[in-house]
C-alpha cells in the first residue's frame, strides 16, 4: 500500500486525540476549567496537525477522513456535556450537532457528498475557540495575567453566565452549519433526479470500481484523491468483502 507508514503515523496522531478527548471529563473533575482548557488546546492542535500531515505526506484516506470526523464529533459532544453540567443551555448546541450528524447520514444514505463544507469547518474552529475560552474563564481566579480591571469584571459573572455568553456564537455556528447541510441535501436530491445522465455515468464508474477491495477503498490514498469530491462513498456501504 502506497505511503503506508505515513498513513499509519497520521492515524496514530488522530488516535491520541481521541484517547485524550475521553479524558476530558476526568481532567475537568480533577483540575477544573484551567486544566480542561489546556487539554482542549492540545486536542484542538492535534486536529490541525493530523490534517496537515495527511495533506503534506499524501496520507489522506477515506478511513482517515471518517476517523477525523468521528474525533470531531466526540470532541464536541464531550465538551457540551461538561458545559451542560453548568448550564442546561449547552444542550441546545448539542442537539444541533446531533442534527448535523443526522443530516450527514441522510446524505451518505442517499449517495450524496458527505465531505464537510467550509461552513462546517469554520464551525469547528468557532466551537474550539469559545469552548476553550469558557473553560479558561471558569478558573478566572487563576488568570492573574489579565489584570485587575478585567478580572474584576469577569469575577462579577458566575460560571453559568460565563458559559451562557460563550454559547451564543456556538449556537449560531451550529444553526448555520445545519442549515447549509440541509440545503445541500435538498439540492443534491434534486440534482440526482434531474440529471439522469450523470447518474448513469456514476453507475458505470461504480462497476469499474468494483475491482477495489474494502481495504483499498478505506486506506488507499490514490483512491481517496480520485473520489473525495464525489458520492463514491456508497461503494463503501455496498462492499461486502
Amino acid at each position: 500500500m502506497k505511503n503506508k507508514k505515513n498513513i499509519i503515523l497520521t492515524n496514530i496522531v488522530t488516535s491520541l486525540r481521541v484517547l485524550g478527548i475521553f479524558f476530558l471529563i476526568p481532567i475537568y473533575l480533577t483540575f477544573g476549567g484551567l486544566g480542561l482548557g489546556i487539554a482542549n488546546i492540545i486536542c484542538f492542535l492535534t486536529d490541525f496537525v493530523d490534517g496537515k500531515m495527511a495533506r503534506s505526506l499524501d496520507a489522506s484516506t477515506f478511513f482517515g477522513s471518517l476517523y477525523d470526523g468521528f474525533s470531531d464529533k466526540v470532541f464536541v459532544i464531550m465538551n457540551f456535556l461538561i458545559l451542560a453540567s453548568i448550564t442546561p443551555w449547552a444542550l441546545v448546541p448539542l442537539a444541533f450537532e446531533l442534527g448535523i450528524a443526522g443530516s450527514q447520514y441522510l446524505k451518505f444514505k442517499n449517495n450524496l457528498n458527505v465531505k464537510s463544507n467550509m461552513i462546517g469547518k469554520i464551525k469547528m474552529w468557532v466551537i474550539g475557540l469559545f469552548v476553550i475560552i469558557a473553560n479558561l474563564l471558569l478558573s478566572k481566579e487563576q488568570l492573574t495575567f489579565l489584570g485587575n480591571s478585567l478580572l474584576s469584571k469577569i469575577a462579577s459573572l458566575n460560571n453559568q453566565d460565563i458559559v451562557n455568553i460563550c454559547l451564543g456564537p456556538l449556537i449560531f455556528s451550529e444553526v448555520l452549519t445545519l442549515t447549509s447541510y440541509i440545503l445541500e441535501f435538498v439540492k443534491g436530491e434534486k440534482n440526482e433526479k434531474e440529471n439522469k445522465e450523470v447518474v448513469e455515468e456514476k453507475k458505470e464508474k461504480e462497476e469499474i470500481e468494483e475491482d477495489y477491495t474494502l481495504k483499498e477503498m478505506l486506506f488507499d490514498h490514490d483512491f481517496y484523491v480520485r473520489h473525495q469530491d464525489e458520492s463514491a462513498l456508497k461503494l463503501l456501504r455496498k462492499r461486502k468483502r
